[in-house]
């Protein structure tokens, strides 16, 4: 997140972190792996926001019956989740967000830039940690991107 602030500055963002009290002071995963999605799923969201503020929550879950299929003993299961105030994504586009070199629009694609690569990337790489990411968005009030990770 330090990374990413000065950009969120420069913005006239709020970047902020909020972690659920009581997780452990440290966690066991791919550092490396986690890092490029984060940084993707933050960038986006300061890429994105003309105003208001991107928040990146962490806190514990209970695994799904679907997940502690993906997952190999008994872990502890995280979320994390950016949040942010931008400009949201239309429904109909929600489908091809995690498709290689897909953009919500031509005109977004022109707007913003960027390769339409980032969430691909991001998704095979949760997948690769035995995780999943979902998205809930609304036009006009902002997008929400959860990873969920053992």
């Amino acid at each position: 997140m330090e990374l990413l602030a000065p950009r969120a500055q420069e913005r006239g963002l709020e970047l902020s972190f909020r972690e659920e009290p009581g997780l452990p002071p440290a966690l066991h995963g791919d550092a490396l792996r986690l890092r490029q999605v984060l940084t993707n799923l933050v960038a986006n969201a300061i890429k994105f926001t003309e105003h208001g503020e991107v928040v990146v929550e962490m806190r514990r879950v209970e695994p799904t019956a679907a997940e502690t299929a993906l997952a190999t003993g008994d872990r502890l299961w995280v979320e994390l989740c950016v949040r942010d105030t931008g400009i949201g994504i239309p429904p109909e586009a929600l489908s091809r967000l995690f498709i290689a070199f897909s953009q919500a629009s031509s005109g977004m694609a022109r707007r913003y830039g960027g390769t339409g690569l980032g969430l691909a990337i991001s998704r095979q790489l949760v997948e690769l940690m035995s995780g999943s990411i979902t998205v809930r968005s609304q036009p006009g009030v902002g997008s929400r991107f959860c990873v969920r990770l053992p």
